[in-house]
């Protein structure tokens, strides 16, 4: 009887592995494959930086402003402002009036002042939020790939530029804060850029990425008005 009893709690073990195994997410990425060639930089003045260069000497953070883990959303900010708030509205936004007259950055490829610029406020040194041309570069010189980390589904960005090979990034899908709710977090990651639309001046540039059958990630502009999440960079000088 014990070595029937024992022949069946070792088939109940083997059967829950097997179904665990059978469970696992094919679109899991391994946190070994995440942050590929992350260390410490210090620039000519002494001051540290630690992220992934993926084509140049452009450092990138390896999480989002306000996170400390590559998965994690961070803050949400409005395009120009450095603090986070409860409502992201046309009412509650720094730079437009009640006239709805930008009051701010109101040329077209007009760029923040470090002084607006979350990144920079909440990080110091050289980081700042990237420029368009900075996203344009990295889906560029990057094989992408959607994925998910511990669950949360972004894309993994790995350079394929000579004298960076292999070094990687994760962006997640972080979706918007349109008044005081997150939209699309699972389906789409929004980061914004520190210029203005070339178009609008109620408008500026963000980084759009989007899974599906043919998988976006682009520059285009976004209403300035809307909480978005910043990853930082800094300059290796």
């Amino acid at each position: 009887m014990k070595l029937i009893r024992f022949s069946a709690f070792a088939m109940l073990v083997t059967l829950t592995a097997l179904s665990a195994c059978s469970k696992e997410d094919p679109d899991a990425i391994s946190m070994s494959e995440v942050n590929v060639g992350a260390k410490t930089f210090i620039s000519k003045d002494s001051v540290e930086y630690f992220g992934v260069k993926m084509f140049s000497n452009l450092i990138w953070a390896t999480s989002n402003v306000g996170a400390t883990n590559p998965e994690e959303s961070g803050s949400y900010y409005a395009w120009g402002e450095t603090e986070t708030k409860t409502t992201y509205d046309l009412v509650s936004y720094k730079w437009i009036n009640d006239f709805n007259e930008v009051t701010k950055y109101s040329d077209s490829h007009s760029v923040l002042a470090l002084s607006d610029d979350a990144a920079n406020v909440a990080l110091g040194g050289n980081w700042h939020i990237p420029e368009p041309s900075d996203f344009n570069a990295l889906v560029y010189f990057s094989d992408i790939s959607f994925g998910k980390v511990n669950g949360v589904p972004g894309f993994l960005f790995v350079s394929k530029r000579e004298g960076y090979e292999g070094n990687s990034i994760f962006l997640p899908f972080s979706g918007q804060m349109d008044l005081s709710r997150i939209k699309m977090g699972n389906d789409y990651g929004f980061y914004w850029t520190n210029q203005v639309s070339q178009t609008e001046p109620r408008e500026a540039s963000c980084l759009l990425m989007q899974h599906s059958d043919n998988d976006r990630h682009a520059v285009q502009p976004m209403s300035r008005i809307q909480g978005l999440t910043i990853r930082p960079v800094a300059l290796e000088n």
